[in-house]
């Protein structure tokens, strides 16, 4: 990395350059007290119950930094189900003060504390594992701060991370909804945010049907999931695709019944859909 040339002149500071190199002395020392991580090849290893095992490259990260001005941290996470992540862990809005090896520094030392939600990188909360994290993946709407805020986070990997990193996201808010739906210990406030998955629907129908109930039990509890049906309009799409789809297994008659039965409900529903009011269901 000494002689590593820039792709332009002057890309990287003298003084730079040595923030770099005190950095890595420093990431050295902390590295020596350490009690989780070992080396695995040109890797730094660390493996915890809440992020499975991760793996820094720190020679491709300082690579990178001194060839291009390039900030992030190269690194991969291997949930405990098998998943390889690269999740985007990028130095903030000092980034072009603080040496990344210092941000490295940093992720060695929350490791150490057990990867705290609270202070990883957004990007890296859909490869962690906890109970606070699975209410966000399942409830935005928390009254928590802080589990919106995760909520946020995963929300943000969800739609902006790599193909991957989304995929995780998806997946393991399913696998969490699924196990709630069928252990009936969703809170009914975050039905909105993930009930029109065709899973999730049938699922939700196979629960109320193992304890003597009917679809018209499930549409009731869609219909007055929250009292003061504070919705937002793509909840309010969702919770009426998600009826309409129960729906459409019913006989015109039935389901001219559950319009006339929950008359009112429906209207609030459905105000200013493109769907209308019609309970024919249209993929």
């Amino acid at each position: 990395m000494k002689t590593a040339t820039p792709v332009a002149d002057g890309l990287l500071s003298e003084r730079l350059r040595m923030a770099e190199w005190r950095g890595l002395h420093l990431l050295r020392t902390v590295l020596a007290v350490s009690k989780g991580w070992e080396p695995a090849g040109l890797l730094l290893y660390h493996r915890s119950d809440v992020m499975g095992d991760v793996m820094i490259d720190v020679v491709e990260t300082m690579q990178h930094r001194f060839t291009s001005l390039d900030p992030h941290i190269q690194m991969r996470i291997a949930t405990d189900e098998g998943t390889l992540l690269r999740p985007c862990v990028v130095a903030g809005r000092s980034r072009d003060q603080v040496p990344v090896t210092d941000h490295i520094s940093t992720l060695v030392l929350l490791a150490e504390a057990g990867w705290p939600l609270h202070a990883i990188p957004e990007t890296m909360l859909s490869c962690a594992r906890t109970d606070m994290l699975e209410a966000a993946y399942i409830d935005p709407s928390n009254d928590d701060a802080f589990v919106s805020r995760l909520a946020f986070g995963l929300l943000y990997c969800g739609y902006n991370g790599s193909g991957r990193m989304r995929e995780s996201v998806k997946e393991r808010r399913l696998e969490i909804l699924l196990d709630s739906v069928r252990t009936d210990t969703y809170r009914p406030a975050a039905l909105p945010v993930f009930v029109w998955r065709q899973e999730v629907v049938d699922c939700l129908r196979e629960a109320y049907k193992a304890k003597g109930l009917n679809d018209d039990d499930v549409i009731q509890r869609l219909l007055t999931c929250r009292p003061d049906n504070d919705y937002t309009e793509w909840e309010r799409f969702s919770l009426w695709q998600t009826i309409r789809r129960i729906l459409a297994d019913h006989t015109p008659s039935e389901r001219a019944f559950v319009e006339l039965m929950y008359s009112d409900d429906i209207d609030t529903l459905t105000a200013g859909l493109p769907l209308g009011r019609s309970t024919e269901y249209i993929d």
